[in-house]
């Protein structure tokens, strides 16, 4: 018998399909793990929670290890939505990469209120922040009682130390710190926004820990500190952009930035009630600084507003003799500035500028000498019979005198033309000591007509203090001037006319 041995070859697993898969899901064999590229579409207004998986597209929640797959992320924004949009984290997410179109967010989650720890984001890889639509503003992202580790943070320029662009936010309340962190993170120039809320909300370098903002020396973007947070500079500090402080809460601690050098602002600069600008130097404003009542400048130096500046002293909040909007050694307003509101202000003050109480009417209080200069102005509105109230005033107490120049305009307002009498009298400036000199467009006894043309007051040098009285109206011309008028013009017309023929 003859017999012959056979080989058996058996065909690669590839090569059959249901044995393919069932080695695939052996133990056996390495889970495979793939990169979801996942986009938010979230509900119809582009908001919603992140684990939810009908958001996202795919239908799945991007977590890193969700199913063995890592995620890249993408965060669009939705039009319909109010303002920023994207989800709200419910849960702690790693990702490797995240990227935020247009306005888009993302929201750390409070979980329970106020008081406890928000959730966590980590991306591995690179967080930017695209601009896909003209006209569009860069994205945000918050974190609340939580730190957000956004890895390499493409808007950010290590070289130059500059964010570039993107929003950054950090909250915090007696539920911990909130930190937003990046490799190298070092910021000397802010391009983009930066928000702070609480004493315990910071930026932080990933690698070491060092806070962001330690070198912080220029904005020229948007910097907004709320809630008892406060920002110190290394050195001198230029503000081309925006900067608000603020306290939301009442209870919470002073806001302050505090300038350990000299200021120079050309932006704007809103000081609210709760919050201090403090400055070891001088101040150099040629854009506006908004100390408003129950906020305050303290300036070691002098505060020059330069031509095109302007210091508001707001109109809303308390301001007082023991805590004045305005401290410093000197507060000198250029020929071309504007000094407005209502407070108070410690300083001795030259005025070459545009002095307006009120946002109106309302009564500027000058714990100092007050110089009005030739190029000055002084602009009083009069809309009733109270001063501060209904009509504009200017108060100087203390040491130092009032030197009065320049030129002094008078306007009726709130329909006060109707009401006012002769037998009204107005103080419009008193001072603690006699006057010197006189405004330059009106001596004591002359009359002085309404810029808007409704009338004019007798105005008197008494003393210490500057009377309005004897209030004459403009008489309305009658019919038979209007008909007159009329005639002459048309005659006058006709001549005219018959020497271009």
């Amino acid at each position: 018998m003859n017999t012959t041995s056979r080989r058996h070859s058996f065909p690669r697993a590839a090569a059959i399909p249901a044995l393919a898969a069932l080695l695939a899901g052996s133990v056996f064999s390495p889970d495979t793990v793939a990169a979801v590229n996942a986009v938010w579409h979230g509900d119809a207004q582009g908001e919603g929670i992140w684990g939810d998986a009908s958001a996202w597209s795919p239908t799945v929640v991007p977590n890193n290890g969700n199913g063995g797959n890592t995620y890249n992320v993408t965060i669009t924004h939705n039009p319909n939505g109010n303002g920023f949009n994207g989800p709200d984290l419910t849960l702690n997410v790693t990702v490797d990469n995240l990227t935020l179109i247009d306005r888009a967010a993302v929201n750390g989650g409070i979980p329970g209120g106020p008081g406890n720890p928000g959730y966590s984001l980590t991306v591995l890889g690179t967080t930017q922040f695209n601009v896909a639509t003209a006209g569009q503003d860069t994205g945000i992202i918050q974190a609340a009682n939580s730190t957000f580790t956004l890895g390499t943070l493409a808007n950010y320029n290590a070289a130059t130390h500059t964010l570039t662009s993107g929003g950054l936010s950090a909250y915090s309340d007696s539920g911990g710190p909130g930190t937003v962190r990046w490799h190298g993170a070092d910021i000397v120039t802010n391009n983009g926004f930066i928000g702070l809320t609480g004493v315990n909300a910071n930026l932080r370098n990933q690698d070491n820990g060092v806070d962001a903002l330690a070198h912080l020396a220029t904005n020229n973007g948007s910097l907004q500190l709320i809630n008892g947070h406060v920002l110190s500079t290394a050195g001198n500090f230029t503000n081309n952009g925006f900067i608000s402080l603020d306290r939301f809460t009442d209870g919470a601690p002073t806001t302050v930035l505090r300038v350990n050098g000299n200021l120079t602002n050309s932006g704007t600069l809103f000081v609210q009630p709760g919050a201090q600008l403090v400055v070891t130097g001088s101040v150099a404003n040629s854009g506006t600084l908004a100390p408003a009542p129950g906020g305050g400048v303290r300036v070691s130096g002098n505060l020059n507003v330069t031509s095109g500046g302007q210091f508001d002293l707001g109109s809303n909040g308390t301001s007082t003799f023991d805590n004045p909007q305005l401290v410093a050694d000197r507060l000198i307003l250029a020929q071309g500035t504007t000094l407005l509101g209502t407070g108070f202000i410690s300083a001795n003050t030259t005025a070459g500028g545009i002095i307006a109480p009120g946002n109106s009417p309302g009564t500027i209080n000058f714990l100092g000498s007050l110089t009005f200069q030739s190029a000055s102005e002084l602009q009083m509105q009069i809309g009733g019979r109270q001063p501060g109230t209904d009509y504009d005033q200017i108060v100087q107490s203390g040491d130092g005198t009032v030197f009065l120049s320049g030129g002094l305009t008078l306007t009726l307002i709130n329909g006060f033309e109707q009401a006012v009498t002769a037998a009204d009298t107005f103080d419009l400036l008193h001072s603690d000591h006699p006057l010197l000199g006189n405004f330059d467009n009106v001596a004591s006894g002359s009359r002085l007509a309404t810029a808007d043309g409704l009338g004019s007051f007798l105005v008197t040098y008494n003393g210490s203090d500057v009377i309005l009285s004897q209030f004459q109206p403009v008489p309305e011309p009658s019919a038979g001037f209007f008909v007159l008028g009329g005639l002459g013009l048309l005659l006058l017309g006709r001549r005219v006319r018959r020497r271009t023929l």
